[in-house]
C-alpha cells in the first residue's frame, strides 16, 4: 500500500492537498517490492482512488507525506476494539511528527512495518504541515475503505 498526500500550487497560485492511494495486493498490480522506500518512485502499485482538486500537471509540489505499508498488514494492524482503524492510524502516526521538530526533512521514518517519508519547504511549519497531510491522506484512506466495503 502506498498513500501519499501532497500540498501542491498551481501556477495561477492556487493551493491543493491531493491525495492517491496504490495497493499492491490487488488483481492488476505489481507484487509489494523488497526495499518499500522504492514504492513511490519506482514500484506505486495500483491507483485505486485519488482525491483533486486542481488539474494534474504543471502544478508545484510544496509538501509531501507518503506513507508505505504491505496492504494486508496496514488493514490488519489495528488492533481488536478499536473504535476506527482511521483514528487509530492516525494516533500512531501522528506523533512522528513531533518527534521529527527540529529536525532536517526530508524526513524518513520506520514505525515497525510502516515507513513514513515527509518533505515540505524550509519556510513552511514542517510539524503542523505533516500533520495536515496526514489529515489528508487518511482522510482518503477512510473514503476508500467505506467506498470498497472496508475491503
Amino acid at each position: 500500500m502506498y498513500l501519499t498526500a501532497q500540498h501542491v500550487r498551481s501556477r495561477a497560485g492556487e493551493d491543493d492537498y491531493q491525495s492517491y492511494l496504490h495497493l499492491h495486493n490487488f488483481p492488476g498490480s505489481e507484487p509489494f517490492p523488497k526495499d518499500p522506500l522504492t514504492i513511490p518512485q519506482s514500484h506505486p502499485g495500483l491507483m485505486v482512488s485519488k482525491r483533486l482538486r486542481l488539474k494534474p500537471g504543471g502544478n508545484g509540489v510544496l509538501s509531501y507525506l507518503d506513507i508505505v505499508a504491505h496492504d494486508a498488514w496496514w488493514t490488519q494492524a489495528c488492533p481488536p476494539g478499536s473504535s476506527s482503524s482511521t483514528e487509530w492510524w492516525r494516533q500512531t502516526l501522528e506523533p512522528i511528527g513531533d518527534l521529527m521538530e527540529g529536525k532536517s526533512v526530508p524526513w524518513t521514518v520506520e514505525a515497525g512495518e510502516v515507513f513514513v517519508v515527509f518533505n515540505a519547504g524550509a519556510l513552511m511549519p514542517h510539524v503542523s504541515e505533516y500533520k495536515d497531510l496526514l489529515g489528508v491522506a487518511l482522510g482518503l484512506w477512510d473514503e476508500w475503505r467505506a467506498s470498497s466495503g472496508g475491503r
